[in-house]
């Protein structure tokens, strides 16, 4: 939906103001119900989350269905598995998707494994708490940092520093003495989560159709929950096993396979990424001209307002 209501030159601008608003409403979010519940009791909870989505739904149906002038090209899409064989047949999304299921795979374990280290170092429910809130408030600094400071030219950089970032953050809690610079080494992996999340979105949306894109990131999405519980149910196995600290070297493994996969990308396909594709010339000719004088004839002297056409909106 994004990229049919910005320009691409400010698609990684909204990409990174949205990242920014989800991670600050998962920080806000949790202190808020805390309140309630010690206001009002849980069914106040219950009560303003109902209403949240009441509000997200009006919101979202304020939204134009499309924009003056927009271009669409019409194609015949049906079936589910759409987007799993569009992924499945490009290089780019293929490596694009494996990141992310790495990232979530490695995140299923650490929310496994979070509780019992704050065990581990007496640190209790604040301690847990402050794990998952400076994580959070971590991804708001790097969403917002992309969002204002990132440059198409640098998304896939972007994508490998910053999955590179989230492997050293939480690999190096194997190691870490005490729960304070455990606090701080989360901090600094979830800025690397803002920062590497938000290009992700925009070099997905880059590289599908008008079409394609919801099925696309519907597959994408498939992918990275399936990976999620996979790792969920693994750590479970692991923390039994090793305790709750050594459990990170396997978030950091599978963080650190991320960002080399993020760096093939980053080595082969910038200029695909950054360059919305050209729509077909025949898929153009096909499209209603919206906003622009009809074609002069054949060898007739083209008039300066046919010449005069309007930036296609991009994908």
């Amino acid at each position: 939906m994004i990229p049919s209501l910005v320009d691409d030159e400010d698609l990684t601008w909204a990409n990174g103001i949205v990242a920014g608003s989800v991670n600050a409403a998962l920080v806000v979010g949790p202190l808020v119900g805390g309140a309630l519940v010690a206001a009002s009791g849980p069914d106040a909870v219950f009560i303003v989350n109902a209403g949240s989505y009441v509000a997200s739904a009006a919101l979202l149906s304020r939204l134009p269905a499309e924009r003056p002038g927009d271009r669409r090209i019409h194609l015949p899409v049906t079936g589910i598995m759409v987007g799993f064989r569009i992924v499945a047949h490009d290089r780019s999304l293929r490596r694009l998707v494996a990141v992310t299921a790495m990232s979530f795979a490695a995140f299923g374990v650490t929310l496994v494994a979070d509780p019992p280290l704050a065990d581990h170092f007496d640190a209790g429910p604040v301690g847990y708490g402050l794990l998952t809130a400076l994580w959070g408030m971590g991804a708001v600094a790097g969403s917002w940092a992309a969002a204002h400071w990132l440059r198409p030219s640098h998304e896939a950089l972007s994508l490998a520093l910053g999955t590179a970032a989230m492997a050293v953050s939480l690999g190096s809690i194997a190691v870490m003495p005490a729960f304070a610079p455990i606090v701080l080494v989360g901090t600094i992996g979830g800025i690397g989560s803002g920062y590497a999340f938000t290009p992700w979105f925009t070099m997905v949306q880059r590289l599908t159709e008008d079409a394609h894109r919801s099925r696309v990131f519907a597959a994408a999405e498939t992918c990275e929950q399936a990976a999620f519980v996979a790792g969920m149910l693994a750590a479970g196995w692991i923390v039994d096993a090793v305790g709750p600290k050594p459990t990170y070297l396997v978030p950091g493994v599978l963080l650190a396979l991320g960002a080399a996969i993020a760096a093939r990308i980053w080595r082969s396909i910038p200029a695909t990424v950054v360059v919305p594709a050209a729509r077909p010339q025949s898929a153009v000719a096909a499209e209603p001209a919206v906003g622009r004088q009809p074609e002069p004839p054949p060898g007739a002297e083209p008039s300066p307002a046919s010449t005069d056409r309007p930036r296609d909106t991009p994908c």
